[in-house]
Formats: structure tokens, sequence, C-alpha cells
């Protein structure tokens, strides 16, 4: 009994293997490489002082950021109560297009700003207003854009916890004539959390910021493991930069090292605030009073701010183009690089759900977290990572093929994929477990027959979700360059700094059309999850 007891817990575990081997692979080794960098190299630790470019560059990717979430944050919550207290075909768009301008790169939404501002230029330079690279006024063009492709993060979480909220709660409020102190106390949590994910997010992107020369900290780090020094001369190169690749990647981890303690602070916070709140549930939409239905003035500052924010720049986009191609030209030209997007897609696509199947078979602990604490790393340290470890002769068969891009970008989403699987672990599927377990069924059998025919939706949502970031991530690819096969976004990063390429927005076209693909289908399976979730006992 005890040697089958053992037996059947070892097939139990085998499930689990799969993911263990995959997050092991694509996320420990860039965490396993910084860790050997700090503890093989003490004399890294020398660029670890807080100089006083340091600790500006510091400040300023903190205050630059911080402003950006806090403007995303503002413009997400007429959204959000749309979302979370409205009927009608309005919530059904925002549900798809809010998360769905997170997909695209920020590229996209950057050279769509900067089209608007060029074709308005004539009445900004009435008004005195000018764009000089890297000025204040540049600066906060920056910021904007940041914020308008970011203001679906908040209008998804909060809209989401309104959605989850007793209505009798907020029909007694409106009795008691304290509605909109209510609102303030029920969504103030999850807007904190919306503004600190927001911070987080920022913090790790370049491509709006680089055109224009602003520094910040994902900018330097470009900058030392391309150079070896600091784009401020007052800085200058430190002790342990030099021409070779490992010292330059070595300073590299330095120059992140404070905005990482940074993001962990913030990344901790949310933890904490997540685990206060009664999220164990999959969110269930169920009536409401009519009288707690958003306003028609929330739902007109709604769709005003989703024509602003997605409109605007890829309208400006549209009227920029002077001398569209036709489709054979544009094969021609982009051909082989939506190819290779869409291998990785597909490669990302079909990795991801390989792990969500795995993890909902068998849970493996820790696993969530190794993913997590690989994505804070950012994208940029995560690709030098994985250009350290495979840099090397034997390893061409994965640095010079589709094969580093693949891994990167698992490491850097994989966590999407288990926080699907992890949906099958809530309180909702215990009793559908245990009673599969009183008919003699182990984990994988009944993953295999009553988790994946009723979870497959949401698990391939999750995959599919990984897919179209691979099919977007900017930072892992600009250190990733030059790809085999190439993909479109390594072509957005060559034109971007072009004031008006046809080639840049025809590929930024391009990618739109790419991403609408799995938006839409990722919709439809949240829809159908959302639909079947009403029949599984709670």
């Amino acid at each position: 009994m005890h040697s089958r007891g053992c037996h059947h817990r070892w097939f139990s575990f085998s499930a689990a293997v799969p993911s263990i081997l995959i997050v092991g692979l694509c996320c420990g080794l860039p965490l396993t490489w910084i860790i050997r960098v700090l503890v093989g190299n003490p004399g890294v630790f020398a660029d670890l002082h807080l100089s006083g470019f340091r600790v500006g560059l510091l400040v300023r990717t903190l205050g630059y950021n911080l402003l950006a979430a806090m403007l995303a944050t503002l413009m997400g919550l007429p959204a959000a109560l749309v979302m979370g207290r409205r009927r009608g075909r309005l919530p059904a768009i925002l549900w798809i297009l809010a998360p769905g301008a997170l997909l695209l790169p920020s590229l996209v939404f950057g050279y769509g700003w900067n089209q608007f501002l060029r074709i308005g230029a004539p009445v900004l330079h009435a008004l005195g207003i000018t764009f000089v690279p890297g000025s204040a006024a540049d600066v906060l063009r920056c910021v904007w854009t940041l914020s308008s492709w970011l203001w679906g993060v908040s209008a998804c979480i909060v809209g989401l916890h309104l959605r989850q909220l007793d209505p009798d709660l907020q029909l007694e409020a409106v009795l008691n004539g304290a509605t909109g102190r209510m609102t303030v106390r029920l969504l103030l949590g999850p807007a904190l959390i919306s503004l600190a994910i927001t911070t987080l997010l920022a913090t790790q992107e370049f491509a709006v910021y680089q055109p224009s020369g602003v520094e910040v900290v994902a900018t330097e780090v470009q900058m030392v493991f391309s150079t070896g020094a600091f784009s401020s001369l007052a800085d200058g190169a430190s002790s342990s930069s030099g021409p070779s690749q490992a010292q330059r990647a070595a300073a590299a981890v330095m120059t992140a090292i404070p905005l990482l303690v940074v993001t962990s602070v913030i990344a901790a916070y949310i933890a904490q605030r997540v685990s206060r709140m009664s999220t164990a549930e999959l969110p269930h939409i169920g009536d409401w009073p009519r009288i707690l239905d958003a306003s028609k003035g929330c739902s007109f500052l709604a769709l005003t701010l989703l024509m602003l924010n997605l409109g605007v720049p890829l309208v400006a986009l549209a009227f920029s183009l002077q001398s569209p191609d036709g489709p054979v030209s544009l094969w021609d030209e982009f051909g082989s690089a939506t190819l290779g997007s869409l291998g990785l897609f597909g490669a990302g696509t079909v990795i991801a759900l390989v792990i969500a199947l795995s993890a909902s078979a068998f849970w493996p602990r820790g696993l969530l977290g190794v993913a997590i604490v690989s994505f804070l790393l950012g994208g940029e340290l995560s690709a030098i990572g994985f250009v350290r470890v495979f840099n090397r002769p034997g390893c061409e068969w994965v640095s010079q093929t589709f094969l580093l891009p693949v891994i990167a970008y698992q490491g850097r989403f994989a966590m999407i994929a288990l926080w699907a699987a992890r949906v099958t672990w809530l309180r909702t599927w215990d009793s559908l477990r245990e009673q599969a377990a009183l008919c003699g069924a182990g984990p994988v059998r009944t993953a295999v027959h009553v988790v994946w025919p009723m979870a497959w939706p949401a698990l391939l949502a999750g995959a599919l979700l990984v897919g179209a970031f691979s099919l977007t991530e900017t930072p892992s690819t600009s250190i990733l360059v030059p790809q085999h096969p190439p993909v479109l976004i390594t072509r957005l990063l060559i034109w971007a700094h072009v004031i008006r390429s046809d080639r840049m927005i025809e590929a930024a076209f391009l990618i739109v059309l790419l991403v609408a693909v799995p938006t839409l289908a990722v919709a439809i399976l949240v829809h159908r999850v959302r639909r079947r979730f009403g029949s599984v006992p709670s």
C-alpha cells in the first residue's frame, strides 16, 4: 500500500514536470545569472555608489513614471465605472479595447502622438508651445504617451472590482445619501493597486523616452550594455565598464539595482493589498438595481477618453501615411518580419498552454513566485541574462535562432499562464476535485476528465495573452537584435527615430491588425468563462 501511495504521488507530481522545466529554464536562468554576477564579481559593487547622477536618474525615473501612472489611473476610472456598472454595448466595447490597448507596443502610441503633434505644429507654435527633444514639454509628451497606453490597467482592475461588489451594500449607500463617500471608500483599494501596477509597468518602459534622449533607468541600462558608459559625461564610465560583454552586462545590472529595489517594494505592496481584498473567487457578474447604473455623463467621459487615448494616435498615424503601398509591396517589405512575429506568437502560445495545462493538473508551489520575480527584472535585464548565458561556443543553435527570443519572452510572461492555471485551484473548484477524488481519480485523471474540459477557455486565454505579448515585447527585443527570423518590433525600433516614415506607420498598423486577432479571441474566451462559471458550484 505504501509503495502504491508513493507511486501515485510521483505520478501526480510528474504532471507538473513540464511547467517546472519550462519556468525553471525561462525564468530561473536570468535570476541565476544575476545572482552569479553579484556573488562572483564583488568588484561590480563599486558601481553601486549613489552618485549625484544616479540619484537624479532614479528620481527622474520614479517621478516621470509615477506621474504617468497617476494620469493613467485617473483616466481609467470613468471607464471602470462604465465597465463595472453599466449595461449595453459600451461596456462590452470597453472590456475589449481597454485591455487590448495594453497588448500594443508603446512604440505605436509614441509614434502616433508624435505624428499628432507634427500635424498640429503650426497651431502649437502659434501658442508658443514647442517640443524640443529632452525639454520639459517633451517629457510631458512622454508621460502623456505612457498614460494613454496604460489607462486600461485601472479601467480593468477597478471595473472588475465593481462587478464583484455586493449591490445591496451600494444600494444602502444610495438610500443614506452617501453614494460618493461609499464609492470612494470601496474603490480606493483597487485604485491604489492600479496605481502601483501602472507605476511598475511604466518603470520598465524605455521606447517612449529613447527617441527624445530623455534619461531614465531603462535607457541607461541599454546605454551601459551597449557602450559600457553612462550617457551622462558627468558620471562617466564606471570602473567595471569595459569593452567586454561580460563587464558591460555586469555594469548594466548595477545600473538597474536601485530601481529594482524600489520595484520590489512596489510589488510587495501590491501583494499585500491584494491579499487583503476578497479576490479568492472568480468574478461573478450578476444583476444590480438600475439606480446603481453609471450615469450618462460618466459614459460620455469614458467614450471621450477612449477616443482620445486610442483613436487620436491611430488616426494621426493614418493621416501621416503619404504613399501607402499595396498588398504585394507590403508583403515584399514586411513578409519575413510578419512571419517571424507570427512564429513567435505561435510558439509562445503553445508553450504557455503547456504550462497552464501542466500547472492545472498539479500545482507546483513556488513556481508562480519565480515567474513573478523574473517579470519584475524587466525585459532588458532578462534579455541581457539570456545573451550572457547562451553567447558561448556550442550554443549557437539557441543564440542564433528563434529559440532565444521564445525563451526570453516566456521568462517575461510565463506568470500569465500560471495565473490562468491558478484559477482552477480556487475554492470554486475544490468540490469538483473532491468529488473526483471520492470516485478514485487522481490529480491527473481529474485534470484530464474534469478540469480541462471546463477550464480550457481560461487556460487558452492565458496562453493567447502570452503569445500576444510575445508578439509585441519591446524591451527584450531591443537587446536581442538581430533576431533570426526578423520580427516587426525590430522594424519599429529602427524607424522610431524618423520624424515621419511610411514604413514605420505601415509596420505599426500591421502590429495593430496582428494584435486584434488574439484580443478578440481572448474576449470571446473570457465571455465563455463567465457564462460557464455560473454553473460551477462555489
